[in-house]
């Protein structure tokens, strides 16, 4: 994701990840039994419902026609990279038991009439001229998205990870955490961000945005909301990083255990 300015091999996989909420055990859930949908059943939105469990919601940066930064040194575009790793976090974060919901799954996502639906029976407010039908899936949809899951079902942490890029720097390299200073979770966000930075194999900087700096999926809703620039497009040595499969595994463990530990210290708060 510029802040200045999909993978076929993940794909029949991540179809499935809308419609199930699977454990530990990977059972998967009975949506008649287990989800929550609108009334409408010709048309419908199912969120997967927590039975008790932690809840986090994780949103791959871009998708569908936006394809996000682009790079000779990155295999594959900011879409494809954060959802094959937003993959590997979901399956880490379910081994240890939590539920996972995703904003989208890579091949589809919530058309404007469902996302509106879903607003409407959680109570959120929203802009309708920014809620469109089209192949873009827009930072705001998501976050109102997130929002209605949040009011609905309950969300422990909203992670949004994304690929930086900077034109003509490129010696920069690390990550970047940002987080809304107006959330109502912002003092043990930045607990999160620091635990993160600390697990982190690279310079991490923290950003605690004011409203109009803030991204929109970090200052839409009250729920804990994060996003997570993974490295830069331009940087050689980020780019072999995102482009190493060994290293996609480690970082998902480490992200999962890292917010699995939060979720569990705060709430013992």
């Amino acid at each position: 994701m510029n802040r200045i300015v999909k993978l076929l091999a993940v794909a029949l996989i991540a179809c499935m990840t809308l419609a199930s909420c699977s454990g530990a055990e990977g059972a998967e859930q009975n949506t008649e039994d287990n989800s929550t949908v609108a009334e409408n059943e010709e048309d419908t939105i199912a969120y997967p419902t927590p039975d008790g469990k932690k809840v986090v919601c994780l949103d791959a940066g871009h998708g569908f026609r936006d394809i996000g930064c682009d790079s000779d040194m990155m295999e594959g575009t900011e879409a494809q990279v954060t959802m094959a790793i937003t993959l590997l976090v979901k399956q880490e974060l379910e081994k240890m038991g939590a539920c996972v919901i995703l904003t989208h799954d890579g091949i589809t996502h919530p058309s404007a009439e469902e996302i509106k639906r879903a607003a409407n029976s959680a109570g959120v407010e929203y802009e309708e001229e920014s809620i469109i039908e089209n192949d873009i899936f827009s930072a705001y949809e998501r976050a109102i998205y997130a929002a209605s899951i949040a009011e609905e079902e309950g969300i422990d942490l909203f992670l949004s990870l994304h690929v930086n890029s900077i034109e003509n720097h490129p010696e920069i390299s690390r990550y970047e955490i940002d987080y809304h200073s107006g959330n109502p979770y912002a003092n043990a966000l930045g607990e999160l961000c620091s635990a993160l930075a600390e697990r982190l194999d690279n310079e991490a900087v923290i950003f605690e945005d004011e409203t109009e700096k803030a991204f929109i999926v970090t200052k839409i809703g009250s729920h804990p909301s994060l996003l997570l620039e993974m490295g830069y497009s331009t940087n050689a040595e980020d780019c072999a990083r995102l482009n190493s499969n060994v290293w996609r595994e480690s970082f998902a463990k480490e992200i999962a255990d890292t917010v699995m530990e939060w979720i569990s210290s705060y709430e013992e708060k």
